[in-house]
This record gives structure tokens, sequence and C-alpha cells, in this order.
């Protein structure tokens, strides 16, 4: 049966998930920080809400508990009220089979996590190379960083607490631009490392900069880096939901 618990951090329950890792990693993430509502038995089913914009997260060790898991999300998530949900397509098919409720229900949003072991030259290219961001850069970055964070995620961060963190990925030779010949950076990404993976995060491009091919240059040149130093890459698929954040806020 799942219980219900409010307003705490779960980290222990990540350890379920752990033979999922790549495709609910943000899931695991989201668990080791405060979450608004956690429904768990705490061996085999975890239904998981942080906090606006996010969704809901469904996940059960196997399709047995997924009928708990949907009255779970229909008594507390109900999708009348704008709650989006992910689950695995096993998941919701047999939801949509055994209820018409989830049939207008859709695994609409890509926030799972994808395992990439290669990657194919991209045709084309376009101006300026891909580089370093230095650390006497990041006062004037400040601002792309912010508003970064509004458009991707509706979250609104201090300039002390965005210079704090790109501040630690310039001393961890993780945050990267793509640089126009003239020094002007168009585009961010950073690079995190969870061995023995390693992750593309914080993609932007300056407006003025946008539909130029920047960002794609600069995702496949770290990814390409990551995977010359012998690591695969964690990717995972935002565009969705970003754009549906960036009509709400």
């Amino acid at each position: 049966m799942l219980q219900h618990y409010q307003n705490l951090a779960m980290p222990e329950l990540a350890s379920l998930i752990k033979e999922e890792a790549i495709t609910y990693s943000v899931l695991m993430k989201i668990l080791r920080g405060q979450c608004t509502d956690i429904f768990t038995d705490r061996k085999s089913a975890v239904v998981c809400y942080s906090c606006q914009p996010w969704p809901v997260w469904a996940w059960c060790r196997d399709l047995s508990m997924a009928g708990e898991i949907g009255e779970c999300l229909k008594t507390h998530f109900p999708l009348e009220q704008g709650y989006d949900i992910i689950m695995r397509y096993d998941m919701l098919e047999q939801l949509r089979r055994e209820d018409d409720y989830f049939r207008r229900a859709r695994q609409g949003r890509g926030l799972l996590s994808y395992r990439l072991d290669f990657i194919r030259d991209i045709s084309g290219s376009c101006e300026g190379h891909m580089d370093l961001v230095r650390q006497e850069e990041l006062p004037g970055l400040v601002p792309v960083w912010k508003a970064m964070h509004i458009e991707m995620e509706g979250r609104h961060l201090s300039s002390e607490r965005s210079l704090e963190t790109m501040s630690r990925m310039v001393g961890k030779k993780s945050l990267f631009a793509w640089r126009l010949q003239d020094g002007t950076i168009a585009a961010l990404t950073g690079r995190g490392d969870q061995p023995p993976y390693s992750k593309i995060t914080s993609v932007y491009t300056l407006p003025e900069f946008r539909r130029k091919g920047f960002a794609l240059s600069l995702v496949h040149g770290v990814t390409k880096m990551i995977l010359d130093d012998g690591s695969a890459v964690e990717l995972k698929d935002f565009l969705g939901f970003a754009e549906k954040v960036r009509n709400k806020w």
C-alpha cells in the first residue's frame, strides 16, 4: 500500500530505481531534495511530485502496482487540474486498457534520459568555435544565466547564486561557450560528470544568436569530448517541456 509523505527528501528511494538509473536519473535527483508529495511503499513503487512547474513522476518495479498508482494519480494529481505525469510507456498502456480515465493521458514530456554511445558528424559548419568560459567573463554572463533559468524552468535565480554556480563549473572546466570570431559568446552549455556517465546541461543560446546552429555545434563538440574521454553520454530531452514552460511564464 502506498503511504503519503509530505515536504521531505527521501534519497533512500533512489536506490530502488538504480537499475533504471539512466532512464530515471531526473527522478533520482528529485528524490534527494525536498518534495511536496511522495507516495510510496518503500520497496516497489514511487509517485513523486516536487513542485510547480514540474510534472508528477510515477515509477514501479513491475506492473502489478500499476492499478494502485493509477488510483493515486486520479485522486491526488487529476489530469483535469492540469497535472502532467511521467511514467513508462508500458505502465501508461496498461492503465489505458484498464481505465478509460487514462485514455486522455499522454506521454508528452521528454524528461526521461537516454544513453548515447556514439555520435555522427554534423554536416556544414557555422562561425566560431567551442571554448571554455573564463573566470573573468562570469560577471558579464550572470544576466545570461538568470535569463536561461527563467526561460527554461521558470525559476528566478539570484545574481549571487548564478555567479556561484558558474564559478564552480569554471573551476571544474565544465562550462563551455560557442565563441564567435570576435570573442563574443553566442551559446553556453555545461558538462556534468557522474561516472560512468556524463551529461550535457544548461544549453542556452542568447536570443540575438538563435537559429544559426551555434547550440547544435556546441552540444556536438562537448558530446564528442565526453565520448573521446571514454564515457557514455546521458541525454535528456527537455525541448517540449521548455516550450510549455516558456509559454506559461
